[in-house]
């Protein structure tokens, strides 16, 4: 009977020792599969932020080329009925400006001022000389005042789109003044539009004669194409 215990006791030991080794092997089982499961879903987020990295991405927009108008472009000025209306520095550029608009209706005069402008669109407007998009090249010869812009832009009507080229004129007083003063009327209007020749030009003294003001040959391709570019991206 001692013996038969002892045998049952052993017996037991054993059975303990198996179930004890097998709780071992699944708490360890149990565990790494854990660290599995962590590990894949610290991983999610680079995933994820690959994706965000690729959406995200944006493409530079391309510089535009003021030198040169593309063919689209091109056949649009051309068949674009416009009324320029400036003073000498228009006038000393007619010849680029009539071979680049083919429809353009010109009015210049030496040494005009803005306060003569509305007085010109009325008389214009009378004999049925203004198209509905109208280029404006005065400033060069003197500032004005808002009450005068607002008769202008009034007489000019709000259907019809406007365009404006600023002046390069440094050696006077009032270059700042005028531009300044179109910048400020352009927020204003909303059929407004500068054309920054002053800013374009800036650095080109090479387009420019001695007073700085009316451009050389190279000056007038430079700033009718200009112009035309800037009218041609604001309509197509």
């Amino acid at each position: 009977m001692l013996e038969l215990n002892y045998i049952e006791k052993d017996r037991e030991i054993v059975s303990m020792k198996k179930i004890s080794t097998m709780s071992i092997i699944a708490l360890v089982t149990a565990m790494l599969g854990a660290c599995q499961n962590d590990a894949a879903v610290t991983k999610a987020p680079a995933a994820a932020d690959k994706t965000t990295k690729k959406v995200t991405k944006v493409k530079k927009a391309k510089p535009v080329d003021y030198t040169t108008l593309t063919k689209r472009e091109q056949s649009y000025i051309n068949q674009l009925k416009i009324t320029a209306i400036g003073d000498s520095v228009m006038e000393g550029s007619a010849y680029k400006y009539k071979k680049v608009f083919s429809q353009m209706n010109l009015n210049t005069s030496v040494s005009r001022q803005i306060y003569e402008l509305a007085d010109i669109e009325r008389s214009m407007i009378d004999q049925g000389q203004m198209a509905d998009t109208l280029l404006i090249g005065l400033g060069t010869n003197g500032t004005y005042t808002p009450e005068q812009m607002a008769q202008i832009m009034q007489v000019a009507g709000t259907k019809r789109t406007v365009f404006w080229i600023n002046v390069h004129t440094p050696d006077s007083p009032w270059e700042e003044e005028v531009n300044a003063a179109l910048a400020k009327s352009a927020k204003k209007y909303q059929n407004l539009t500068i054309i920054d020749w002053a800013a374009y030009s800036k650095d080109h003294n090479d387009w420019f004669v001695a007073d700085h003001t009316h451009p050389t040959t190279d000056g007038i391709n430079s700033l009718v194409t200009f112009v035309a570019k800037n009218i041609a991206l604001k309509n197509l």
